[in-house]
């Protein structure tokens, strides 16, 4: 298989991620918008239900006061005519889906059909209301009493059956909708695992076959064969940390509610892809042994290095709070192999925040200067540190680890330390339990 066909099967699932990310979350907002209708719908039924109560109360009230003051008497039935005006409109706006109501969805046929077999309860307290409005005696008041305790309960009664068919129409959706929603989560959880059945995993075992047979057929010098052998661990280590992100990025947006949220993270998740998209095609030009490794150096700009790797390290930089200066004044780049030296800014970095103390925000301190012909690069960090007396003669060893931590794999820094003796460089360690540790790597 060849490598090109891995990486588009890789744009290929990744593309699929985040189109079942965007449909997940157009199904979120899909049922807020349904939930805020059904409480509209639920708030207006509970509101008639109250209303229709208020008006046989101020019709008893208003009774109490026929022998009143023509003030007071007349402010009640002026309140009384407000209420069974919007009593009837809400009703019959309900029946006929008007958009006064505010509502976007139209109700069922099945809640419809409830409220017009209650409409004849409801004209039945309006005729009486309207009655003692019009002709406010003794005898039109006792007549709408009568009538308002025949309808009134029958009506509150059936508005409780509305309100119950209501919630039991949003249960049903909303349950609909969860389902969907869990359906594409689960396709987005098995899409990435697919992707890493499919494409990481066989990738890294075909570099890691093709690296093996490179190394039985070119023998010709010490430096190929090294260079062979370093880029199993290369691939593999390089490789987790975009990898890794892309991951956390795609959780975080699916969690997200936030759209300009949403936005960035969508940004993230196009760079990381295209970073983890350019490591692969960096990692395939180094299994292109070279007779002449001079036509590997190229001019590597420090700030832009930082950048990139901030860009790949974007999760474990904002969850950790690391705070990340540079001081390249007296130096801004050097002529180097370019995949190497930002493997090295990767790896140093990386350890730094992975090592970090949890009693103190981590900083990480990066300078460059020129000093009598060579360059200097420090990397200072103020995080748990390295026991020197302990472990000092077993800091670059292959698969040496000096901290529990569950992605130690101890490969880092024996890699670092062999590309950077690769390109005729040396590296040197400063560390104290506690209080940080200082690499810093000379150059010619």
């Amino acid at each position: 298989m060849q490598i090109n066909s891995y990486k588009k099967r890789y744009i290929f699932f990744i593309g699929l991620v985040i189109l079942t990310s965007i449909i997940s979350q157009i199904m979120v907002q899909d049922r807020l918008e349904m939930q805020n209708e059904d409480a509209k719908l639920v708030n207006i039924a509970g509101r008639q239900r109250m209303l229709s109560q208020r008006i046989a109360k101020r019709v008893m009230y208003s009774y109490n006061l026929l022998q009143d003051t023509d003030s007071i008497y007349q402010n009640h039935m002026d309140t009384l005519a407000v209420q069974i005006d919007r009593f009837e409109k809400v009703h019959f706006g309900l029946i006929n889906n008007e958009i006064s109501l505010d509502l976007n969805k139209p109700l069922s046929q099945e809640v419809r059909n409830l409220l017009e077999e209650n409409t004849p309860y409801l004209n039945n307290i309006l005729f009486a209301g309207r009655a003692i409005i019009k002709d406010p005696r003794l005898e039109v008041f006792e007549t709408s009493i009568d009538i308002l305790e025949e309808n009134d309960q029958e009506f509150l009664l059936r508005m409780e059956n509305i309100v119950s068919s209501l919630q039991d129409e949003f249960e049903v959706k909303l349950a609909k909708l969860k389902s969907i929603e869990l359906i594409l989560l689960a396709v987005s959880i098995i899409l990435i695992l697919l992707s890493f059945r499919l494409v990481i995993i066989p990738l890294i075992r075909a570099l890691t076959v093709k690296n093996k047979s490179l190394a039985v057929l070119s023998e010709q010098t010490n430096l190929q064969n090294r260079q062979l052998l370093e880029f199993a661990h290369i691939t593999s280590h390089n490789l987790r940390a975009p990898a890794s992100n892309l991951k956390s990025l795609i959780k975080f947006y699916q969690e997200e509610n936030d759209p300009n949220e949403k936005a960035l993270l969508i940004a993230h998740i196009e760079t990381v892809s295209s970073h983890l998209n350019n490591t692969l095609e960096d990692l395939m030009a180094t299994l292109k042994v070279k007779e002449d490794t001079k036509t590997d150096l190229e001019y590597v700009d420090f700030d832009y290095t930082i950048q990139k790797i901030k860009e790949i390290l974007f999760i474990q930089i904002r969850e950790s709070e690391t705070e990340i200066q540079t001081d390249f004044r007296h130096c801004h780049g050097m002529i180097s192999n370019r995949i190497y030296l930002e493997s090295i800014f990767l790896n140093l970095i990386s350890n730094a925040i992975k090592y970090s103390s949890t009693n103190r925000k981590p900083i990480i301190k990066i300078k460059a200067k020129k000093k009598a012909g060579r360059i200097k690069l420090s990397f200072q960090d103020n995080g748990l540190g390295i026991d020197m007396t302990k472990y000092g003669e077993k800091i670059f060893g292959l698969n040496n680890t000096f901290h529990q931590h569950k992605d130690a794999k101890g490969v880092g820094l024996y890699l670092t330390k062999t590309q950077i003796e690769a390109m005729g460089g040396e590296i040197f360690v400063e560390s104290e339990v506690d209080q940080g540790s200082i690499f810093t790597l000379s150059f010619h």
